[in-house]
């Protein structure tokens, strides 16, 4: 027999279900949910309004295409006690990489040759094949900023991805407060008119309180920062989303280093045993930062370029 189609909105959903199968009204709201659920006369009382919804898109739009992911990471004139300012930040969706450096901190000079030898020699057996990187100098920390937002923004992924999304969101937040602007108008889409462009950041718990009344730090993995913004991305922070898909492994550290050790075999790109490079340092930390970015400048930059790359293939 043909059936009768009702459309109703989710809260009247039950009261029009009992009518239409004729059962007396009941005093309690889930004692009727089951007897309308389990009635083999009716169909489709499951079937949430989101999920309707998702079915017309899907309808519109058959060919859905996967979701993309671009990788996100900078690289900071940190000192103890001091982030510092942004010198270098790239991003990476499929097989591009943009890398870009201020001018003042790499010198004067054509540089990319000898970069890309840096990266043939000891980065390429890393990188896929065919994987472009687009490397760029600039003079001013706002135009940096600016250049990567702008070639992410391009590429309209649907995530971008950053290990430990917080410290990089607040170096960004300090170069908006320094130039005077807004950060809406970084990380909005730039197509967007001024006045649907917006951003929020909304801090998630970093301490909980125990029943004595101490306080215990919540480890930077288990916290949950929310970075909201019109653009075609969601902004998620990779360490939390790794650990909170790990959440019943005992896992003390989650530095990206011992992570890509862990899943892959690979850690960061260190230099052990490089000619070009004399140091016995090379164990990931503050002070590697420090004496790479002052004597190595081409390996930093390598480096720099795995961050996101080595993202990528843990993804």
């Amino acid at each position: 027999k043909k059936l009768t189609q009702y459309d109703v909105t989710e809260s009247e959903l039950y009261e029009k279900a009992r009518q239409a199968l004729e059962i007396p009204k009941q005093s309690k709201q889930n004692q009727l949910m089951r007897m309308v659920n389990s009635s083999p006369y009716i169909y489709g009382t499951k079937v949430s309004s989101s999920t309707l919804i998702f079915q017309k898109y899907k309808d519109f739009h058959p060919s859905v295409t996967p979701y993309t992911t671009c990788m996100f990471d900078t690289e900071t004139l940190s000192v103890p006690g001091d982030f510092g300012e942004i010198m270098i930040a790239q991003a990476a969706i499929g097989n591009e990489c943009k890398l870009i450096c201020l001018r003042s901190w790499i010198g004067e000079g054509e540089h990319h040759t000898e970069l890309m030898r840096w990266v043939d020699k000891y980065l390429r057996e890393r990188l896929p094949p065919n994987y472009h990187i687009d490397f760029e100098i600039v003079d001013d920390l706002l135009v940096l900023v600016k250049t990567v937002f702008g070639w992410i923004h391009q590429r309209k992924p649907d995530i971008l991805a950053i290990w430990n999304q917080l410290f990089d969101i607040e170096r960004i937040l300090e170069t908006c407060e320094k130039y005077q602007i807004k950060p809406e108008d970084i990380f909005s889409d730039p197509a967007l008119p001024e006045a649907l462009r917006y951003f929020t950041i909304i801090r998630g718990q970093t301490v909980k309180r125990k029943h004595d009344g101490s306080e215990q730090p919540i480890p930077l993995a288990e916290q949950w920062h929310q970075v909201k913004t019109t653009s075609s991305f969601i902004i998620v922070d990779a360490m939390c989303v790794y650990r909170r898909l790990r959440l019943s492994q005992q896992m003390k550290k989650t530095k990206l280093d011992i992570v890509l050790k862990n899943e892959l075999g690979l850690g960061k790109l260190m230099f052990k045993d490089n000619p070009e490079v004399d140091t016995e340092l090379f164990e990931d930390g503050l002070e590697l930062h420090m004496i790479m970015r002052e004597k190595y400048k081409y390996a930093y930059l390598c480096y720099s370029i795995w961050d996101v790359a080595g993202m990528q293939a843990l993804d």
